[in-house]
């Protein structure tokens, strides 16, 4: 039981920063010797963590739903425009995602991959946070934003790259501030982390069984939490500051894995 709390822990805080919770999680399991999670578990752990955007930005879900019931009776508004740039931006990684599943489900999975990829990020993470423009705003996203951000995405099908990350270097290569972006990708993560949950209990043999288990329920509520907490932290940060420190970091673990491994 305490294993399950650590990792909800660990996804709870890794889920919300540009930083790879699967590599968090893959490196706390080769660290420490902990047990594999299971499907159930890792399910339990997405739902707590999707219900973290969802509560967040409880506004812009309400705004979109809006968006989208105005347009069915002929009227168009930011809402919608804001639902169908999310349905764009996901389209991609959905496509890729499938294909990979099918035909190269364990692509790169090592803790090299992970550590040279954690480097990368980081060093790009920080060099167009340091240099893109930030005075874009998110009402003026358009169709190709939304596409680039998208097929960006994809390439955070290689182990350790971090969907975050990559989607926080597209939005800000676009020209969109640091606050706006973020918002941006944490929207963006709904579908991906309901997605994944999905996948995973179309595998399980008997998945209403999560819902009747006390210790599930706990290390959902733990990554919900701990997530709420980092994603305050984080877009509060980044009202005054960058992601230098994240981009740090990264490259910090990332030399530790290649340096350890």
């Amino acid at each position: 039981m305490k294993d399950v709390f650590i990792l909800s822990i660990i996804q709870g805080i890794t889920e919300f920063l540009p930083v790879s919770s699967t590599a968090h999680l893959q490196l706390a399991h080769k660290l420490f010797a902990l047990p594999s999670l299971g499907r159930l578990t890792e399910v339990m752990l997405h739902f707590g963590t999707v219900l973290v955007p969802l509560v967040y930005f409880h506004k812009d879900i309400i705004r979109m739903i809006g968006g989208v019931l105005n347009a069915v009776r002929g009227k168009i508004t930011a809402g919608f425009w804001m639902a169908f740039f999310i349905v764009v931006a996901t389209i991609p990684v959905v496509i890729a995602g499938f294909t990979l599943e099918t035909y190269l489900p364990s692509l790169g999975r090592t803790m090299k991959v992970i550590g040279w990829t954690s480097i990368i990020s980081g060093v790009l993470l920080y060099v167009v946070d340091e240099n893109a423009p930030t005075s874009k705003p998110l009402a003026a996203m358009t169709f190709k934003d939304a596409l680039i951000v998208g097929l960006l995405q994809v390439i955070a099908l290689i182990p350790g790259v971090s969907r975050l990350g990559i989607t926080l270097v597209a939005t800000r290569i676009l020209g969109f501030q640091r606050t706006e972006a973020a918002r941006f990708s944490f929207l963006l993560s709904i579908p991906a982390i309901l997605g994944a949950a999905t996948l995973m209990m179309a595998k399980v043999a008997k998945p209403l069984a999560m819902f009747s288990s006390p210790t599930l329920l706990t290390a959902m509520g733990i990554a919900f939490a701990v997530g709420m907490v980092v994603l305050f932290m984080i877009m509060t940060w980044l009202k005054k500051f960058s992601f230098a420190p994240i981009a740090l970091y990264r490259v910090i673990l990332g030399l530790f894995l290649l340096w350890y491994f």
